[in-house]
């Protein structure tokens, strides 16, 4: 198997958990075969730049991608956990969250900043009260896959946010999928 370099074994090393032994070493080389591929980053491009373009089990890269059992939603977690949180600056607390004329929600706020600078402030807002900073941070970082699913079928599939009101309006404008 590739020898990686001790930077990049060091962030990959957070992801271990997540898949079995034997499936890791495999996904190992389709991490950073993804990151080095130039244009379409297929299992052949990916195995190609790595250098294993002769591997004469190839179906295994393609299996941790469709057969593996490991969870997106815990990689995510991960990523957001060890790699992006710890170097965050996080307040939190609770407030009446006033709106006219519908009566006070109780809410809890999150305020995240870098201290580097890198990232904007950025200001969460959660009506569950119990719940804690990290969890309101991590239900962000996972709403964002529905927020480019939503951006990618309005790009490519011309579905918009109806403005109308009338069925006969909406109708005509919105196309038939």
């Amino acid at each position: 198997m590739l020898t990686l370099p001790k930077g990049i074994i060091h962030v990959l090393r957070h992801f271990e958990a997540v898949f079995s032994e034997r499936v890791w070493e495999w996904a190992k080389v389709l991490v950073i075969g993804a990151i080095l591929a130039l244009g379409e980053r297929t299992v052949a491009a990916i195995l190609r730049v790595m250098g294993c373009s002769n591997e004469k089990q190839f179906q295994n890269y393609h299996r941790v991608l469709n057969r593996a059992t490991w969870s997106s939603r815990e990689l995510s977690r991960l990523v957001l956990v060890r790699l992006f949180v710890p170097r965050m600056e996080i307040a939190t607390g609770t407030a009446l969250w006033y709106q006219s004329p519908v009566p006070p929600v109780a809410i809890r706020w999150v305020l995240i900043r870098d201290p580097q600078g890198k990232y904007e402030p950025m200001a969460l807002l959660c009506t569950g009260q119990d719940a804690a900073a990290a969890q309101i941070v991590e239900w962000f970082v996972l709403r964002w896959t529905v927020e480019v699913t939503l951006h990618e079928v309005r790009a490519h599939l011309g579905v918009e946010t109806q403005r109308q009101w009338a069925d006969l309006a909406i109708l005509r404008t919105t196309p038939a999928l």
